[in-house]
Formats: structure tokens, sequence, C-alpha cells
């Protein structure tokens, strides 16, 4: 397996080491790379000096282990990745089911170090933003009013969070990556802006909304991978949730570790993080996909239709049925 190595820090920056490993050209806010090994194209635009907003897309025709160095010395950064096609946010576990649409959205500073295992021939795309801290410090700026800084008692730490891509995100991500190409960079950067910080409004809703709040847990990037792993895990079978012991006892914590850790990460107990994946997928695959709601129920895990119908409607106020209506016009 090829394995690229990077340091944390802006996104010009991974552009600029990018490009010292696979080649490529940078011109006029576009990266491009066609080669054998890499198809990628990367739209960056800075809107301000240490605030950087980029469209990815990328398909590799080999297995790479991509990895991320934290960095505690240089310019920290606020990094929110946003994935729309394939799931950047998997750890090191493949054997994962792949209900599509995919991904998740993550926020973290880089100070974290994080492993990106991507699979031959799977097309990425993703939209991320990256904030330099100290510009959110600066009051002659007003950042904070507008970009919101509810991590900042914890600035001496590291911190990652994560969370499902709700339908909302994936809307604004299927605009963002239909944006017109041929138009001019005028014309492309304020939509470019404008998508990812209705993006950002709608997962700091939904960190704001946690009952589980952040808290200033100090955290290491080996727990944010067994995180990740134990994520993965989790969604191995979208029909059984492990118990807490079970998963403990595989990934080496305490049942108090774990409950604790994954709740800084991700908000909530484990069986309502499973649940509210499937829910956010099916919901996606009800918008989007041209099927029958019993189908999309099974594939989201749930043994009868009449109890997703429950589910659904206790979490969203609407039923299913409404859903499909509304985005597609007819009922499924």
């Amino acid at each position: 397996m090829k394995v690229l190595n990077f340091k944390e820090g802006s996104m010009k920056g991974l552009i600029d080491q990018l490009q010292e490993l696979v080649g490529g050209n940078y011109h006029k806010q576009l990266y491009n790379v066609n080669s054998k090994y890499l198809k990628c194209k990367i739209r960056y635009f800075q809107l301000h000096p240490g605030l950087e907003v980029s469209t990815n897309s990328y398909t590799f025709e080999e297995d790479t282990k991509i990895v991320f160095k934290g960095d505690k010395e240089s310019q920290r950064y606020i990094c929110f990745r946003f994935s729309y096609t394939g799931d950047l946010v998997k750890s090191k576990i493949s054997e994962q089911p792949e209900l599509s649409p995919s991904g998740g959205m993550i926020a973290y500073d880089t100070t974290v170090s994080t492993e990106i295992s991507i699979k031959k021939g799977v097309h990425y795309q993703w939209v991320a933003v990256r904030i330099k801290r100290e510009i959110l410090d600066n009051e002659e700026h007003l950042f904070k009013e507008f970009l919101g800084d509810f991590f900042s008692n914890d600035k001496g730490q590291e911190w990652l969070i994560y969370d499902n891509i709700p339908l909302e995100t994936h809307v604004l991500l299927k605009d963002t990556f239909a944006i017109d190409e041929t138009k001019p960079n005028l014309v492309i950067n304020p939509l470019l802006v404008a998508k990812a910080s209705e993006m950002l409004s709608i997962f700091y809703d939904r960190i704001l909304s946690r009952n589980h709040k952040i808290t200033s847990k100090n955290l290491h990037s080996e727990d944010f991978e067994q995180l990740m792993k134990v994520k993965d895990y989790i969604l191995s079978s979208l029909d059984y949730v492990p118990t807490l012991e079970e998963l403990a006892e595989l990934y080496g914590y305490s049942v108090s570790k774990l409950r604790r850790d994954f709740q800084q990460v991700f908000g909530t107990s484990m069986i309502k993080f499973h649940l509210n994946y499937r829910l956010e997928k099916a919901k996606i695959l009800l918008a989007t996909e041209a099927n029958n709601i019993q189908n999309i129920s099974r594939m989201c895990g749930f043994k009868s239709s009449s109890k997703f119908s429950f589910y659904f409607k206790k979490k969203y106020g609407i039923t299913p049925k409404e859903i499909a209506k509304r985005y597609q016009g007819n009922l499924l």
C-alpha cells in the first residue's frame, strides 16, 4: 500500500506538499493531477489570510494510506470537512457497508494526527474549511462573531468532533459540486463561500443542540484513531449494536473511558449514534433515490417499515412518505 505523509496546517500548504509528492499543476485557484496513480482536482479560495475554502475531488488507482501529522509548533487551524462521496472519516477498517450516498462531517484542530485509508477506484469528494486560530482571536476582523468559537476552552488540547451528514448538508454538497466550472472565479467564489457558510451553520447548530455538551476532556490522537475504529465497527452492522462491554474489551478501553470519550467526540451514546446514522441515511435515500419505503427501511437496518416510520417521525416530526413527496414529488 502506498503511503503519503503530510504535515498539518493550511490548505495551501497541503496542496504544495501534494504537488511535491505526485506532481500536477496549480493555476488560478485550481490544482489538477492527471496521472496513472491519481486523478485529482482541488478548487482553492482564500477569503482572508488564514480563512480557506476548498472543494476536493480524488480518485486513486492504488490503495493508499494518507497520514496527517499534527503540528503543535506552527500556526494552528480549525478544520471542517464535509464528505459528499466516499467517507474520509473512516478508520483503517475497510470491510464496512457502503450505503450510497456516504460520508460524515468532522471538525478538528490541526494538532491532531489522523490517518485516512483510501480505496482504489473510489471517487472521494468533500468540501473543506480551514480557519487559522489566531484570526478568531483578532477582534479587529470580527471573524469570531461570524464563525463562532465554541472550542475556546480547548486551546491547549487536541480535539475532534464528528457528526453524520444530514440531508440539508447533502443537498448543499450536491449543489456545490454542480457549480458551473465554466463560470469566472468572480461568480464561483461567492457561491462556494455561501454554500460552505451554510454547511458550517448546520454543523454548529447540531453541535450546540447536543445534550452532551463539549467539555475540556483531554483526548489524544491515539484516542481519536481508536474511536474511529469503534465507530466503524458499530456501523459494520446496521441491524445490530454491540454492547459497550464488548467494544471496551475489543479495543482495550475501560467501559467508563469508552463511554465518556465516545460521547465527547460523537455527542451521544453508541445506541443513539447507530440509530441516528441509519435515520440520516434513510432520509437522504428517501429524498434522492427512486425506491420504496419498505426497501429503504431494510437497507438501513430496520426489520419492519412500521418501526422505521415510528423512529423516523419521532426524530424528524414528519413521516417517510412526506419526505419522499416533498423532495421527489411522488409517494413511494
